[in-house]
């Protein structure tokens, strides 16, 4: 059995025009994805505390401001005048919201053993600390 080459007959033209329309088509789409947003009216802001923080996904530090009522997120706007981000986000940092409302985030220290114990975070300090300041260790 013989193999057959296809070629895709593609000259530099056409290459060339190929490029700017994916050109376009990405600058145009990225304008769509990047918009301003406009600042919210007070009747538009849900009930609570707005807090200016910075995404914990990765290493960037973009900014966002979230609105808290009794210890959980309710809103969440873009940081528009942010140095790092200038009020844009990425998928993980937009979804932040639901992962300080998880319910399988951990909100205080634990310590394995036999059976996962929670503590307060002072009362596990000071039991690492005389842990490792026993000298008989």
């Amino acid at each position: 059995m013989g193999r057959t080459t296809q070629s895709l007959d593609v000259d530099r033209r056409g290459v060339l025009k190929a490029s700017g329309v994916a050109a376009l088509a990405a600058g145009v789409g990225g304008r769509t994805l990047v918009q301003e947003s406009s600042p919210a009216t007070d009747d538009e802001l849900e009930e609570g505390e707005e807090v200016k923080t910075i995404c914990s996904h990765c290493s960037v530090g973009c900014g966002l401001k979230m609105v808290v009522d009794n210890d959980a997120v309710v809103g969440q706007e873009p940081w528009d005048d942010h140095p790092i981000n200038e009020g844009g986000l990425c998928a993980k940092g937009a979804s932040l919201a639901q992962t300080v409302n998880s319910d399988r985030r951990l909100k205080e220290p634990m310590k394995r053993g036999c059976h996962r114990t929670s503590s307060t975070l002072k009362s596990r300090v000071n039991a690492e600390v005389d842990e490792f300041s026993d000298p008989a260790r």
